[in-house]
C-alpha cells in the first residue's frame, strides 16, 4: 500500500522535489549540467518552431508607437509642458487627442473616457 503522502498530486510533487533536492546536494555539477542541457534543447526546439520572438530593430520593441518620428507632426504638436496631448500609432493608424481632466474623481474620469484617451491627472 502506498504511503499517505502519495494520495494527492501535491504529495507526489513534494516527493519529486525532495528527491531533486537530495540529488542536487549529492551531485550539484551533474544536476546543473543536466538542467543546462535541457534548457539548451528546449530553447533550440522553441527557436526551430518559431516560438522565440524576433526583433529586427530595438525600436520595434515599442510596437510601432511613435512620438515624433512621423514627418507630419512635431514635438510641439504632441507635448505641451511635458504633458502629452496626442498619441500617434502609425502601425494601426491611430492619431488621438489626449485629454487631461481637472479632477481624478471617478465620474469625471468616466465622462472623459467616453470622449477618448485620458491622461490621469
Amino acid at each position: 500500500m502506498r504511503d499517505q503522502k502519495y494520495n494527492s498530486f501535491v504529495g507526489i510533487c513534494l516527493e519529486i522535489s525532495e528527491a531533486f533536492l537530495v540529488m542536487l546536494r549529492e551531485r550539484p555539477v551533474v544536476v546543473g549540467s543536466a538542467w543546462l542541457f535541457l534548457f539548451i534543447v528546449l530553447l533550440g526546439i522553441s527557436w526551430s518552431l518559431d516560438l522565440v520572438p524576433k526583433f529586427e530593430d530595438d525600436d520595434a520593441l515599442v510596437a510601432g508607437v511613435s512620438v515624433a518620428t512621423s514627418s507630419a507632426r512635431t514635438l510641439e504638436e504632441i507635448y505641451t509642458d511635458g504633458t502629452p496631448i496626442r498619441i500617434v500609432i502609425d502601425a494601426i493608424d491611430v492619431d488621438a487627442i489626449i485629454t487631461t481632466p481637472a479632477s481624478a474623481d471617478l465620474p469625471v474620469l468616466d465622462a472623459a473616457l467616453l470622449k477618448g484617451v485620458v491622461h490621469y491627472p
